[in-house]
């Protein structure tokens, strides 16, 4: 597989980089992301992969949009309100970029279809916005050694992580379950539906989602693994929080 004319003159900007450059580039078309969750995370992440030359995007999303999401979730417009998020995202990512391959799955990932929904060894961004299924896809991860990225939002805050990522032969990084034990943790907290968000909020927080991914892929060696990043985009304040790795999580 090589880049075309067509593509290397697309991606110019980011093969000129010392630290992507053509190898690069073809790391990108040659890899494969699955994305769980097209709403305020997943749009602009989405948009992101597909224009950075992401080869092959799978969307995971069962819900449908909604007048309400477009305050925040870019990717949409008020003619796709009714339309499944993972379908209509799929159509704007090929007008967006036609040379990367993607596909929609229009339903929510449970414990009885995330093993056939995902693959082993695969590279996942959690875009969803329950503890539930950050469990469960934290789980199949680091069952069938996944690296996967995970981000959550709240009023003009928030904060995401790079989970189980394979750092050095046969070492990985902290997981989720690491970041956040509790498995009752979503019986005190919040929806954006009850506490509000800003809408550029989730949308920074896919940029730095994608951010990471792409670094991955090129094998960059400031992957930003073993900590939790928590931005407050009110105050401008950013933190960083190291977590640890624990035997079985």
């Amino acid at each position: 597989m090589e880049l075309t004319p067509i593509e290397k003159d697309r991606y110019a900007r980011q093969i000129v980089l010392a630290n992507i450059g053509l190898e690069g580039q073809l790391k990108l078309k040659q890899s494969k992301v699955y994305v769980i969750g097209a709403g305020g995370l997943g749009s602009s992440l989405l948009l992101y992969l597909a224009a950075a030359g992401f080869g092959e995007i799978v969307i995971i999303d069962g819900d449908d949009v909604q007048l309400n999401n477009l305050q925040r979730q870019i990717i949409f417009n008020q003619t796709n309100i009714g339309a499944n998020k993972a379908v209509v995202a799929k159509a704007k990512l090929l007008a967006l970029n036609e040379h990367i391959k993607v596909t929609a799955i229009p339903h929510f990932i449970t414990t009885k279809n995330v093993n056939t929904l995902l693959q082993s060894n695969s590279l996942i961004a959690d875009c969803t916005d329950n503890f539930k299924a950050r469990y469960l896809i934290n789980d199949y991860a680091v069952a069938n050694n996944c690296a996967f990225v995970s981000a959550a939002v709240y009023k003009h805050q928030l904060q995401f992580g790079v989970y189980n990522f394979l750092y050095d032969v046969n070492k990985r990084s902290a997981t989720f379950r690491c970041a956040f034990p509790e498995q009752n943790i979503e019986d005190i907290q919040d929806t954006c539906a009850q506490t509000g968000v800003v809408g550029v909020v989730p949308g920074i927080a896919g940029v730095f989602m994608a951010n990471e991914i792409i670094k991955m892929v090129t094998h960059s060696k400031s992957v930003q693994y073993n900590k939790l990043m928590l931005l407050d985009l009110h105050l401008l304040e950013l933190k960083h929080i190291k977590i640890h790795r624990k035997v079985s999580t």
